[in-house]
């Protein structure tokens, strides 16, 4: 009769090297994924914060570049006839303010970040003048215009500028009430434009970059939630002191010595991640020339941008 060989298997020992070896494998696998993971949601904040910074410096950019644009003279004679409840939101004699200077004391911020308020002449749509009837307080167009009835225009002849409301829903006159004053044969109507940007915190309780513009009607103003993730905005004012179109230092508003002679403005933006599981332990950036520590989990990144104010160059 022939034996049958001996059954074999893995001792205690041999089960537990291989526990081992098992275990091994499986926590680098794990820590290959947490990597991973970690580095994805890095990526991921950061590609959001650029583009939240991005978006927000091309809102404040492209109105500050406009800023002062009221026609062909920065010397013409101004004439400023509403009636509305929010005038010095309208008042074009600073086209720049910063702080509490500004003309609408209605902010509704919630953050020490600077206040900037902008003004100019809209010039993607405008009225060519081709006649002036004061007596009857109508501006006729060579063509027909897409203005509404109440929204405030500005009329300038290079000379002489009217602020007023617009009345009627005419599309191819405008008629304006009684103090516009010269009358305007030549040169062409526009809308006013008039922006507060500030922080506050939007409805989800996070902080974003906020424009105050007039409303419709013109009798208030209407905040709108431009970006969010913007926690502070600081601005500075490039003054030119020895009158040779070159700017000499930056200061915050509160500290120029005469608004006309800014030339540039230089915007800093802190920009957070809206998730806060982003960052280990505190993270440390340079925001306006101080250093900024924060431990809460949301990454950080500042953009910084110098604007040159071509209406005054």
């Amino acid at each position: 009769m022939m034996k049958c060989n001996a059954e074999r298997g893995f001792s205690l020992v041999e089960l537990m090297i291989a526990l081992v070896i098992g275990l091994i494998l499986i926590a680098g696998v794990l820590q290959v994924f947490v990597g991973s993971t970690v580095t994805y949601s890095m990526q991921s904040g950061l590609s959001k914060i650029q583009e939240n910074g991005r978006f927000a410096m091309s809102f404040i950019v492209r109105d500050l570049r406009q800023a002062g644009y009221f026609g062909c003279s920065r010397e013409a004679d101004i004439n400023n006839v509403t009636s509305s409840a929010i005038d010095a939101f309208l008042n074009i004699e600073n086209p720049i303010l910063g702080d509490a200077s500004t003309g609408s004391a209605s902010y509704q911020r919630t953050s020490l970040a600077d206040v900037i308020e902008v003004k100019f002449a809209e010039v993607v749509s405008s009225c060519d003048i081709e006649s002036h009837n004061t007596a009857g307080r109508e501006i006729q167009c060579e063509a027909n215009h897409n203005f509404n009835n109440t929204e405030v225009m500005i009329a300038t002849d290079c000379l002489n500028i009217a602020v007023f409301q617009k009345n009627g829903a005419h599309t191819s006159r405008i008629e304006h009430p009684v103090g516009v004053g010269t009358a305007f044969d030549r040169g062409s109507v526009m809308r006013l434009q008039t922006h507060g940007y500030y922080i506050a915190n939007n409805t989800l309780g996070e902080p974003a970059l906020y424009r105050e513009s007039i409303a419709s009607g013109a009798a208030s103003t209407i905040a709108n939630e431009l970006v969010e993730g913007i926690e502070d905005m600081q601005v500075l004012y490039g003054e030119d002191t020895d009158n040779d179109r070159v700017v000499n230092y930056y200061v915050p508003f509160n500290e120029v010595n005469d608004a006309e002679d800014v030339l540039s403005i230089r915007v800093s933006l802190l920009v957070r991640s809206i998730e806060d599981n982003i960052v280990q332990g505190s993270q440390t950036v340079v925001f306006n020339g101080a250093t900024v520590n924060r431990a809460d989990g949301h990454l950080r990144k500042v953009f910084t941008t110098t604007v040159a104010l071509r209406n005054r160059l």
